[in-house]
């Protein structure tokens, strides 16, 4: 599965029901990078808010370490691809291979 972001989520983007998807996508992609420093994840809304921008915002002096955060992630942004960066890093690809004996046919 690709992830892809469609428009901006955070400060400056609008709420409306197209940008409903991207907000979610942001809010659990920072909730795995929320999980990892065992602090309080977000709700997953439809529609940025306080929690989420002050959220982008500590992703973005952080991880991505931009001298001046903006609370917002921008569709093939630094802070988008490290928030994909961070998703990968903390899992596993795991090649799912036929077995040698038994088993079910692929």
């Amino acid at each position: 599965m690709r992830l892809s972001l469609t428009g901006p989520v955070g400060i400056g983007s609008e709420n409306n029901v197209d940008n409903v998807d991207n907000v979610r996508i942001i809010s659990a992609l920072l909730n795995v990078w929320l999980r990892c420093l065992g602090k309080t994840i977000l709700a997953i809304k439809s529609a940025s808010d306080d929690a989420l921008t002050n959220s982008i915002s500590d992703f973005q002096k952080d991880v991505v370490k931009l001298p001046k955060q903006d609370g917002r992630v921008d569709p093939n942004g630094r802070t988008w691809q490290h928030l994909l960066s961070t998703l990968k890093a903390t899992r596993t690809t795991v090649a799912i291979t036929k077995p040698a004996k038994g088993g079910a046919d692929f």
